[in-house]
């Protein structure tokens, strides 16, 4: 008797095993599938427009079956996977069409702690870049505790442009070329980034930690 019931101890536990290793492996493998939350965000110079543009989102390479976004505040978001995309915004003021402008072959990918979210900045004007700045790690929380101001390498005598707030980060849209990041936490002393060169017509994420 001791035997069997040794066995069926161990057939039991084998039951239990099967069970919690599938729990553990499922969400990890759905959420490599689950789509991102692409954020648009549209500028004219520094200026934010995108309350008064429509944006479409269309596969790279492709003209058909476009999202169609608007937003009349903050960004414009989708529901998009991993790859790469060409987005067209179209700035409209009185019913009538003020500018257009393609920024194609945009690679929307998934970043850690970015919290599922992707964002891309568009400018109807040549020449500028932005940096989006998250703390790491950063809350799924929009709440932000922490402030930053951005210089032209070089020049700490005059801010290059002013921050502005989205879910859980800062983003500066400022003339392309090189720039240092002044970061003053809620508690603690300033940390500098320096050197983030920022192309022309790109978005570049820069995370901080402390």
């Amino acid at each position: 008797m001791m035997p069997c019931r040794g066995w069926t101890t161990v057939v039991v536990l084998c039951a239990v095993a099967v069970p919690s290793a599938r729990t553990q492996t499922e969400p990890d493998a759905q959420a490599t599938d689950q789509p991102l939350t692409l954020e648009i965000r549209v500028f004219d110079g520094t200026d934010e427009v995108t309350s008064q543009t429509r944006v479409r989102v269309f596969k790279a390479g492709s003209r058909t079956d476009p999202q169609t976004l608007r937003a009349t505040s903050g960004a414009a978001t989708a529901q998009v996977p991993v790859g790469f995309y060409d987005l067209q915004v179209v700035r409209e003021r009185e019913g009538a069409v003020a500018g257009i402008r393609w920024a194609e072959q945009r690679l929307v990918q998934r970043y850690p702690d970015a919290h599922g979210r992707h964002l891309e900045a568009v400018n109807l004007q040549p020449g500028y870049g932005a940096l989006q700045i998250r703390h790491q790690p950063s809350p799924a929380s929009d709440e932000i505790t922490w402030r930053a101001t951005i210089y032209r390498t070089g020049d700490a005598t005059k801010e290059a442009g002013k921050s502005v707030k989205g879910d859980g980060y800062l983003l500066f849209v400022v003339p392309a070329g090189q720039h240092d990041v002044q970061i003053l936490p809620a508690i603690g002393e300033p940390i500098w980034i320096r050197n983030i060169e920022l192309p022309a017509d790109q978005t570049r994420l820069q995370t901080w930690k402390g």
